[in-house]
């Protein structure tokens, strides 16, 4: 079974376009079912040190089902130092094959 993170926001649903509660999974920092919000700092593990302190981090996030619709979408999570500063839906202008779930774009 693969552990992940929850990013948790308020925001639109693309699909249907209701105010809902967005959780979005991801897999970056110290992967451990943790629960974010924005402006959260991630936690670190031991084995993940070498990633610690970067600039600017886009993070890959699969959405759960929406809460009024059943639709699920991709988004993208930016990093800033280690802080979650936003989300947005991904409408892939990165390409994360070969990544794993998180490309560096400032180290």
């Amino acid at each position: 079974m693969f552990r992940y993170n929850t990013l948790i926001v308020e925001s639109v649903c693309p699909s249907c376009f209701e105010r809902t509660t967005i959780k979005i999974q991801f897999q970056y920092g110290e992967v451990w079912d943790y629960i974010y919000y924005i402006n959260d700092e991630i936690k670190w593990g031991n084995c993940d040190e070498d990633m610690r302190g970067k600039k600017l981090v886009v993070l890959d996030g699969a959405g759960e089902e929406c809460e009024a619709c059943n639709e699920a979408a991709d988004y993208l999570i930016f990093v800033e130092n280690d802080v979650i500063m936003s989300v947005r839906q991904n409408q892939g202008e990165y390409q994360f094959f070969g990544a794993e779930g998180f490309l560096v774009l400032e180290p």
